[in-house]
């Protein structure tokens, strides 16, 4: 997200591709239309539920988790605790 919203503070519209504008390679979703990053160890695929409005400019979005890919080299075969 840091590079996708630095030095688009002033165009970011929705006419602004954000993933174009970070040249970043993506991967189609499996359970969404919009693809996940490519170079992401970790990336959750999500459908928007509702957003609440709680002030003038701000707003809680939330959505549900339909998927979850982790790259096989970000996983940890050994347990965390015992």
């Amino acid at each position: 997200m840091t590079v996708s919203g630095a030095g688009l503070r002033h165009h970011i519209g929705p006419e602004v591709d954000e993933v174009d504008e970070a040249d970043l390679a993506t991967v189609p979703g499996q359970m969404v239309r919009s693809p996940r990053p490519l170079a992401a160890p970790a990336a959750l695929e999500c459908r928007h539920q509702t957003a609440l409005q709680v002030g003038p400019a701000r707003e809680i979005i939330l959505e549900q988790v339909v998927g979850v890919f982790v790259r096989s080299d970000a996983q940890h075969r050994e347990p965390a605790y015992r």
